[in-house]
């Protein structure tokens, strides 16, 4: 989500399940094992935080997975955020000498692993569902139609379970756009 990092506190939610391992392998290539949790966990709860949607499970011991208050509405329900769902897309990171710069990991998890109601917030305030068809016919940032198109490829040609798989990494260099796959 624009604006989205990860929070400090990210580090120390405990999740109600683990990163798949070959998501989280993926991740690791350009991070420790904390840093790819904590990013996991902040696509989580910036997700809950826009869109008023949970990606999460019951915790399996009973106990709350943080006493932080943006966790509180997870923590009631019993519930933990669900690492297990979500899939690495891509990374993007954008050139030097930009006011407002980012190096993003974008993440994807199938809607049905979703709850609660999809809302507006203080942020973004037309959220809808809409097929990704159109959604990448729409005014968006360059780098939101390459995401999009990355997930519609890969819910058009799943992955190999256990083949190990590249991830796109968009970023400009000497003035060009480029593409490598890590």
């Amino acid at each position: 989500f624009p604006g989205g990092r990860v929070d400090p506190s990210d580090s120390r939610v405990r999740p109600a399940t683990p990163l798949d391992p070959d998501v989280a392998a993926r991740l690791e290539k350009t991070c420790g094992a904390a840093r790819a949790r904590a990013l996991s966990v902040a696509a989580i709860r910036e997700t809950y935080e826009e869109t008023g949607l949970m990606l999460a499970r019951p915790m399996p011991d009973g106990h709350p997975t943080s006493n932080g208050t943006a966790w509180a509405d997870f923590s009631t329900q019993g519930l933990g955020p669900a690492l297990d769902r979500l899939d690495y897309v891509c990374r993007a990171i954008t050139p030097p000498g930009r006011p407002r710069r980012f190096h993003a990991r974008f993440f994807m998890a199938d809607e049905v692993h979703s709850r609660g109601e999809i809302k507006s917030s203080g942020e973004l305030l037309d959220i809808k569902w809409v097929p990704l068809t159109e959604a990448v016919t729409m005014p968006i940032p360059s780098i939101t139609g390459h995401v999009l198109k990355e997930v519609m490829n890969l819910i058009e040609h799943p992955p190999v379970a256990g083949k190990i798989r590249t991830i796109p990494v968009y970023q400009r260099r000497n003035g060009q756009d480029t593409y490598d796959r890590e």
